[in-house]
């Protein structure tokens, strides 16, 4: 079956899988095919009957959602909008400016002029390149007043021998830093007419009035309970003097009302959860042939899981640091290094291969190293995060995981022996001291 996928900036790249795939083997080949790693940052978005913005469940049959007849499109984009720093490819940092550029651009939310001017610099500086006056004019906004479009161009110019994926990053931070940036919003109804859409992501839900004013944020902390039935989603906020409130909110349709309890549940667990909990992970539905099968035969059945979430943000990142960190030490194996016979047979062979061995082992001891000072060793586990990457004097510095930003709440100490590392390290000071201190004597 064929598969047409929209990939930024506007290309449509075609997949040829079979007629039973799931969605997470579509994923698989459009991350493969862009080269992005971490793809669980990313979705592949497809309109409903009615026109709604839906996310394909990666671990449905793909032929079971979508509406319609083939050919089927849908568009790859980024789905948790996560802070800069955490991102760890340039490839997922390319895409997901590419995402963000795409939503401030349809955005008809005026900003600050003096923050939409940098973005739209960066913006022109990350796509052509330097300041190029007929390039400028042939790609600044039509809508534009002549004196926004003359402070763009002013900045757009101190921004010259910048690199693309700098100024892509430092877009990125610019993006993250307005209010109303990375949420996902949905159109909603209540009985007072109160709320009009709701407003999920990386910080909680938003409720919106009709004029898009926010009423209330609510954290992913104070959510006590949701459900669904048919077109109607049910929400139980913990107030913050402990009392209970429940919204009762409808949307147009099912498969709306469906995306908007995947989409509280889903950036709840993923956002607001150390990890994400079996009960979200398990929970499935079966239609009505399915449900019949099942009773003779529970594997033969079909499955149809509510949500994908399968990681927290720390946990992706971990997860992608491990992957990284493994495909180098792969990476590294496939390295010759000349033989001892060969050495005796040619010094300057030889000399390069302890030159190797010398900076190997500097590298093992720089990763042992405190990550902060560099000077100590790493000796002190950050809890809850886990991460091994300081000394005990800067960990008494720091309040939050320098890897992760992970508030800390405890830090154990380690005591790890490492025999011949730091004892090379010492002796090799010790060497070079004794040296300093005979050239010092015979100068004197």
């Amino acid at each position: 079956m064929t598969w047409f996928v929209v990939t930024l900036p506007d290309s449509t790249q075609e997949f040829e899988l079979p007629d039973k795939s799931k969605g997470q083997d579509l994923l698989d080949a459009v991350c493969e095919k862009l080269e992005v790693i971490e793809q669980d940052y990313f979705g592949l978005q497809y309109n409903g009957p009615k026109g709604e913005k839906l996310w394909l469940n990666r671990r449905n049959k793909i032929g079971r959602q979508l509406p319609g007849s083939q050919p089927y499109r849908l568009r790859f984009r980024m789905k948790f909008f996560v802070q800069p720093h955490l991102l760890v490819e340039d490839n997922t940092k390319h895409y997901c400016f590419l995402t963000c550029k795409k939503d401030f651009e349809d955005c008809p939310t005026a900003h600050n002029d003096e923050q939409a001017t940098r973005i739209h610099a960066l913006i022109l500086q990350a796509t052509f390149g330097d300041y190029d006056r007929a390039s400028y004019l042939r790609h600044s906004r039509q809508n534009w007043s002549s004196e926004f479009s003359h402070a763009v161009a002013d900045h757009y110019k101190k921004l010259a021998g910048m690199k693309t994926s700098s100024a892509e990053y430092k877009c990125l931070k610019e993006f993250f830093s307005l209010e109303d940036f990375g949420y996902e919003y949905h159109s909603v109804k209540t009985d007072d007419n109160a709320v009009h859409s709701v407003a999920v992501g990386r910080e909680g839900l938003r409720f919106c009035d009709e004029t898009g004013s926010v009423i209330r944020r609510v954290a992913y902390s104070a959510l006590n309970k949701a459900w669904r039935e048919n077109r109607c989603f049910a929400l139980v906020i913990t107030n913050d003097d402990g009392t209970l409130h429940e919204y009762d909110l409808r949307v147009t349709t099912a498969e709306a009302c469906i995306q908007l309890f995947r989409s509280v549940t889903e950036s709840h667990s993923f956002f607001g959860c150390e990890t994400v909990n079996s009960t979200v992970r398990n929970q499935y539905t079966r239609d009505f042939k399915d449900s019949i099968i099942s009773f003779f035969s529970e594997e033969t059945s079909e499955k149809l899981y509510t949500f994908d979430v399968d990681k927290t943000v720390i946990e992706v990142h971990d997860h992608i640091r491990r992957v990284l960190y493994r495909e180098q030490q792969n990476s590294s194996d496939f390295e010759e290094i000349p033989s001892t016979t060969d050495c005796e047979t040619n010094s300057t062979e030889c000399g390069q291969n302890v030159g190797l061995l010398r900076q190997k082992l500097d590298n093992i001891q720089q990763a042992f190293l405190c990550k902060i000072c560099m000077d100590a060793k790493i000796d002190t586990v950050l809890i809850p995060c886990g991460h091994w990457v300081c000394c005990r004097v800067c960990g008494s510095n720091i309040d939050k995981c320098p890897l992760c930003r992970t508030d800390i709440t405890l830090q154990q100490r380690v005591y790890m022996d490492l025999p011949g590392i730091f004892d090379a390290k010492a002796r090799d000071d010790a060497d070079s001291q004794e040296e300093m201190n005979i050239d010092a004597s015979h100068s004197r």
